[in-house]
């Protein structure tokens, strides 16, 4: 019979460090404050493409209506630029963005935005989400993947700042 043993050093200290992290976590506006930059130009880099980008291409009439209306075919999810305002602008009317010590909302009011981000089977508009929150109806997205971890590492790094400070030292 095969035996494994696993031992474990500074379980007390982490134990402490992780109960300084959660009640330093009582206010993370600086870190979500970094977060929303992150989040407002992440969405401008992604949402600005002059091609189709991660998105379904247009249909050629489609392609032919937007010229024939002066509009650009890209950005595919620009039009009059309100929805791309409302995710890449805090100052945007449409723009969803609240704040508390624990909790940031970041986010789109414009009422037509849902057809877009819904993954919802539809006939008529393909599923092209402008708030990059998760992969293609439900996979995984190499662009959430790299927003989570940019957002894990300004949490982590907030907070490891906060510890040293409250401690007068490294951690």
């Amino acid at each position: 019979m095969a035996e494994v043993s696993i031992s474990v050093r500074g379980v007390k200290e982490l134990n402490q460090l992780l109960q300084e992290a959660i009640n330093r976590a009582k206010n993370l506006r600086p870190a979500f404050i970094s977060m929303a930059i992150d989040f407002y130009k992440s969405n401008r880099e992604i949402l600005l493409l002059k091609g189709p980008g991660q998105y379904q291409d247009l249909e050629e009439a489609t392609k032919r209506q937007k010229r024939r209306l002066g509009y650009k075919v890209y950005p595919i999810l620009k039009r009059t630029g309100r929805l791309l305002n409302s995710v890449t602008k805090k100052t945007s009317p449409d723009t969803v963005f609240r704040m508390t010590g624990t909790t940031l909302t970041l986010g789109s009011n414009v009422p037509y935005g849902e057809y877009h981000q819904s993954p919802k089977t539809r006939s008529v508009i393909p599923y092209r989400p402008f708030v990059i929150n998760s992969g293609v109806r439900g996979g995984r997205s190499r662009l959430w993947e790299s927003r989570k971890f940019r957002w894990m590492r300004i949490l982590t790094r907030y907070i490891i700042k906060a510890i040293r400070r409250e401690r007068g030292g490294p951690l």
